[in-house]
């Protein structure tokens, strides 16, 4: 908060460089793995999966930076903010479809958990991979990330801004 940078794009910048190098290396191995496995016969990949997965993995990482931005802004309000951070953090595990298949839940919730932004960090990306979603609904699902990077990007300006407003430092 002291330095003299804008704070969102500083943490912003840090996300994105810590992420690509990861996701570089992340790409690197299953592109090995699904090439493996294809020469084996076990599993097949068109290429246009794999480059809708490629449109829909910038937004994914965008996305889950302002969902955890926007939750990072508890901080200004609760002075012990790490357990419930955590807790959300689980929460978004499962609601992303980090944890398992969203379709797991049945039709009705995995249809709500498609209404939330966690839903298109994880789950949507992989289901464009292995080809569950035709080109119109990727599309729709690009747009919808991006829809929600937007609005958390509004929220997470709105809870700084009032955040800054009421922060008091303590100690030394």
């Amino acid at each position: 908060m002291v330095q003299p940078v804008h704070y969102f794009a500083y943490r912003f910048c840090r996300f994105i460089g810590g992420k690509a190098v990861q996701s570089a290396v992340v790409l690197l191995a299953a592109a090995i793995l699904l090439l493996c496995l294809s020469l084996e016969g076990q599993i097949s990949f068109r290429l246009s999966y794999i480059l809708l997965y490629i449109l829909a993995l910038p937004g994914a990482l965008v996305l889950n930076f302002v969902v955890y931005y926007a939750l990072s802004g508890i901080a200004f309000w609760v002075t012990e903010s790490g357990g419930l951070f955590y807790t959300l953090s689980l929460v978004i595990y499962v609601a992303s479809g980090t944890v398992f298949p969203l379709t797991i839940f049945g039709d009705v919730l995995a249809r709500m958990f498609s209404l939330l932004p966690f839903s298109y960090t994880v789950f949507f990306p992989v289901n464009a991979l292995t080809g569950k979603l035709t080109m119109l609904e990727a599309a729709e699902g690009i747009g919808v990330q991006w829809l929600w990077i937007v609005v958390l990007a509004a929220v997470s300006r709105r809870v700084w801004q009032a955040g800054v407003k009421r922060f008091v430092s303590v100690g030394g």
